[in-house]
């Protein structure tokens, strides 16, 4: 754990860590001086798989965001015989992970962690949010089905809701799906690609926005084309929208114009859509409300 806490302060991180179901568990946080008495919004960005705390904070930089627009940051830590490699379980029957193999409650573990946040923190409870990639992004979808009481928005990157819907519908929950055209890991039509592990096989994420368009009742009322990528926005009166961005020669990444040139090329990319997917993602998430626009947490 030690590497974990010294390559966080690096990044101005805090290592925090709390035990659930017998397991240590951690995570970084950046909580920027408060500027007033207003209580702060809450971030999560879940790392993908096989990745931790601090690579995610390393690619994703939302702590430098959340400095500049005063929100709280947190870093998660999934689960996994290695800290450094871990993993979520997104749930689903479409994969075959170390974390799914063990019935890992990692939904209880977030429910636990914001718990534990809330009370260090003034959090906004209308606006708790979580930001994943790859497999993080499916546990994003996950934590937007069975825990949409705390949940006012997800942004996924890379990766399709795995878990089957329950019975009952969660309450809305506000979607952004970032994926590239040519993932060959997590392909956006589904399926599997060329670098897909084992025997996983992928949910197509147009299924996956299907479902959450019905869900919060959001009409497709726009789309676009401009320099390779695609936006789409369906808008819900209750301010629940969902969008998708899909760039044309983007692959299994978290979009960023930081990104190295011989990592893109690794990927088989070479954007021109100059994607800052952190930006857009806060761009997005902001505004959002659990109970919606401008609607007041009933006392």
């Amino acid at each position: 754990m030690r590497w974990l806490a010294r390559g966080g302060e690096r990044l101005g991180l805090s290592c925090r860590t709390l035990v659930h179901d017998g397991a240590l568990r951690c995570c970084l946080t950046l909580a920027p001086k408060p500027v007033g008495p207003e209580k702060r919004a809450l971030l999560l960005v879940l790392h993908g798989g096989a990745g931790n705390p601090l690579a995610a904070a390393r690619v994703t930089r939302f702590h430098e965001i959340a400095a500049r627009e005063n929100f709280i940051v947190a870093y998660p830590g999934g689960a996994g015989p290695s800290l450094r490699h871990a993993v979520w379980n997104a749930g689903g029957a479409h994969v075959d992970g170390w974390a799914e193999e063990r019935g890992v409650d990692d939904v209880g573990f977030i429910r636990k962690l914001i718990g534990s946040l809330s009370k260090a923190f003034a959090i906004d409870d209308e606006r708790i949010y979580v930001a994943g990639m790859s497999k993080g992004a499916m546990m994003a979808y996950r934590l937007a089905l069975e825990a949409s009481d705390l949940i006012a928005a997800i942004a996924a990157v890379a990766g399709p809701m795995c878990e089957e819907p329950v019975s009952a519908s969660p309450r809305p929950v506000a979607v952004l799906h970032i994926h590239g055209a040519r993932d060959r890991n997590v392909p956006f039509s589904g399926g599997r690609g060329p670098f897909t592990r084992r025997a996983a096989s992928w949910p197509s994420s147009e299924e996956t926005l299907a479902y959450w368009r019905d869900v919060n009742q959001a009409t497709e009322d726009r789309a676009e084309t401009m320099n390779g990528m695609m936006r789409r926005s369906s808008r819900s009166l209750s301010g629940h929208d969902v969008e998708l961005i899909l760039l044309e020669k983007r692959g299994h990444e978290w979009p960023s114009p930081r990104a190295p040139m011989f990592f893109r090329r690794l990927l088989g990319t070479a954007p021109k859509d100059r994607m800052d997917a952190s930006e857009e993602i806060w761009r997005f998430l902001r505004d959002k409300r659990r109970s919606g626009p401008d609607i007041a947490t009933p006392s």
